[in-house]
Parts: structure tokens; C-alpha cells; sequence
């Protein structure tokens, strides 16, 4: 069965679509690999507790623990 004009485009746009998001998803994982190694530089050096409480709250524990 061969596919129509405007299947043949839909497909296209789809295709197109799936690229970007995939593009999207590289960068954000480029942005979470940043963040993680930004704050276990700061883990390292901060050495008062209540500085790293203060820094280490709820999502920066979130993005040092994601993993894909």
C-alpha cells in the first residue's frame, strides 16, 4: 500500500518533531549533568551546616539523585 501526499507529509512533520524533541532532551540532559557537578563542587566546599542546608534543599537533592 503506498502512502498518499499528505501521509507522506505527516510522516515528515512527525519525523521532524521526534528530531527536535530528541534535540531537547540532549540539552536538558546537558543542563542536569551541569547542575549535579555545580553542586557536589559546592558539597565539597561549603563546610557550614547550615550553609548546606541551605543549598542542599529538596531539588538540589532531586537533581544530584536523577539518573536516566
Amino acid at each position: 500500500m503506498e502512502m498518499s501526499g499528505q501521509e507522506i507529509n505527516e510522516v515528515n512533520k512527525l519525523c521532524a518533531l521526534l528530531n527536535k524533541k530528541n534535540q531537547q532532551i540532549d540539552e536538558l540532559l546537558v543542563v542536569i549533568d551541569t547542575a549535579q557537578a555545580a553542586l557536589r563542587r559546592a558539597e565539597s566546599t561549603i563546610k557550614d551546616e547550615s550553609d548546606k542546608k541551605h543549598v542542599f534543599n529538596q531539588s538540589a537533592k532531586w537533581v544530584l539523585n536523577f539518573k536516566m
